[in-house]
């Protein structure tokens, strides 16, 4: 476990150094992107890796966290922006359905769809 000071510098967050062979036997160590704190492993503690053959030096410690942090972070931002866009939507749709409905006036004249004729008697005094 390798401590950095975290980006305020008000403390400490742990980050693993993973060591591993590969299928060939090179032996390949590399510093995990996540930094937690408290730390995730115990040094000494084996883990999952996955890496390409053909780059293993791009290797990465086979986790939910350390895999998916990221997408995780942004399907969360991202449904907050849909949520708020959705709700926008109903309340846009709901104040044009609402001043899309006649007037009492056009309920006492006739609405212009249906084509009705209204006569207006006037009386003298």
């Amino acid at each position: 476990m390798l401590r950095v000071p975290d980006s305020e510098n008000k403390g400490y967050l742990f980050t693993p150094i993973v060591r591993f062979d590969t299928i060939d036997g090179t032996t390949v160590e590399f510093q995990s992107g996540l930094r937690t704190n408290p730390p995730l492993y115990r040094t000494g503690q084996e883990v999952p890796v996955v890496y390409d053959p053909g780059v293993p030096e791009s290797a990465a410690i086979l986790g939910v966290l350390s895999l998916w942090m990221m997408s995780i972070i942004l399907a969360f931002i991202g449904s907050i922006f849909l949520f708020i866009a959705t709700v926008m939507i109903v309340l846009i749709k709901r104040v044009a359905r609402a001043l899309d409905q006649p007037s009492h006036l056009a309920d006492v004249v006739g609405s212009p769809g249906r084509r009705q004729v209204a006569v207006l008697n006037r009386t003298r005094s």
